[in-house]
């Protein structure tokens, strides 16, 4: 048996009779045994869309080091120590561990910050097992699982409707549509299927309007729809643009300084003939050029700015995200309306001819005020463009 990665896609499933999916899932209406959901939970794994690798403090630690202008600045501390510039030596290297410090004391504070109020919304999902309807957690959930849907609930994973009943579903996270979706047990005719067209099947990531189903869970974590786009996140961060630009500061400043003791080690050399003596000079040069508290001034400065933004309940997780989002001039997204306020707003009123009508409002308006079904944005924006005066007509 090999449940989790099937073979067959949603459309594939949407196509079907009920039977057939039960069938291929070797499930029934009656949902699949406690026994039997445990062994397919242990085999396939728990339904998470995404899970990153935990926090490695010392892997976390040491990556601070590997940034050029840190290791200019240890390299110049090991030379005045070399020297005989003790002082010089730690002062240098305080200041730089100081300016880690800072940096990975923020970042392992807001993982916890976040991992604290990730466990703390726990989210759960009717189903039933043994004949019988229960209470789990959504993660625990596998393929064959039938669930009951309801208004206001999430859906946990990609399942076919077995049942439906006045059943609207919102399923912008996954095709961008702001108005809500009717679903039905009805099975469709086309195999190849677009995901807006499978009006028998609700998707990981969605979340019920109205009314009531029930379904049977095709596939659950990255296998699902919102998985597969959900599984960047689980990826390594990508170098932001101000680590890069630091980055790129570091190496600059590293040449430079290469430069300049070549230069001067072989002018002085050329000069006075003491080839030791040009060298310590050039190496004194050389500490001279580093930017000793520029790391830790970065720090502090973008510390104080999550402090800030924590105030108004944001986690910040990269100190250089800040950077980010401070040099950003213009941000383009698209889908205006989902991504923002999923809200639709009435601007314009017209009759055929282009021209502003009062009575193209007025029976607009009648019409959603007395609508009885589910009430869609479109209604909304038109009820809450302007209050028309509907007393005097009943339905």
């Amino acid at each position: 048996m090999h449940i989790q990665n099937a073979d067959s896609s949603m459309a594939g499933y949407a196509s079907e009779e009920v039977s057939s999916v039960l069938s291929q899932l070797e499930s029934s209406r009656t949902g699949l045994s406690t026994h039997e959901a445990k062994r397919r939970l242990h085999e396939f794994g728990r339904n998470i869309i995404a899970e990153k690798e935990g926090f490695n403090v010392l892997f976390r630690f040491l990556s601070h080091f590997t940034n050029p202008l840190i290791l200019i600045l240890l390299f110049a501390s090991a030379i005045s120590a070399f020297l005989g510039e003790r002082m010089n030596a730690a002062i240098i290297g305080i200041i730089v561990l100081f300016g880690v410090l800072l940096n990975f004391y923020q970042e392992y504070s807001a993982d916890k910050a976040l991992k604290k109020l990730t466990d703390s919304v726990k989210t759960t999902v009717a189903v039933i097992r043994d004949g019988r309807q229960e209470e789990i957690r959504t993660s625990d959930i596998v393929a064959g699982d039938v669930i009951s849907l309801s208004s206001g609930d999430m859906v946990p994973a990609d399942a076919r409707i077995i049942e439906a009943k006045d059943f609207y579903v919102n399923q912008s996270a996954i095709t961008g549509e702001a108005f809500p979706c009717e679903k039905t047990e009805l099975r469709i005719s086309d195999a190849n299927a677009s995901i807006s067209s499978m009006i028998n099947v609700v998707f990981s990531g969605t979340n019920v309007v109205s009314g009531s189903a029930i379904a049977v869970v095709v596939k659950t974590g990255k296998d699902t729809e919102f998985g597969k786009i959900s599984s960047k996140l689980a990826e390594s961060p990508a170098r932001s643009e101000f680590e890069a630009g630091i980055n790129n500061f570091g190496i600059f400043i590293m040449k430079l300084t290469f430069v300049l003791v070549i230069f001067i080690f072989l002018f002085n050399s050329l000069a006075k003939h003491n080839y030791f003596e040009s060298f310590m000079f050039a190496i004194a040069i050389a500490v001279g050029l580093t930017p000793e508290l520029l790391p830790m001034i970065m720090s502090t400065t973008m510390i104080a700015g999550s402090k800030k933004m924590e105030k108004k309940g944001v986690i910040v997780k990269r100190l250089s995200s800040i950077p980010n989002f401070g040099s950003m001039n213009i941000l383009c997204t698209d889908k205006t309306g989902t991504l923002t306020e999923n809200r639709i707003e009435l601007v314009k009123y017209t009759d055929y001819a282009g021209k502003d009508n009062e009575r193209v409002l007025f029976l607009t308006y009648l019409n959603s005020s007395f609508q009885t079904g589910i009430r869609n944005p479109l209604d909304e924006a038109v009820l809450n463009f302007r209050k028309v005066d509907t007393r005097s007509y009943k339905k």
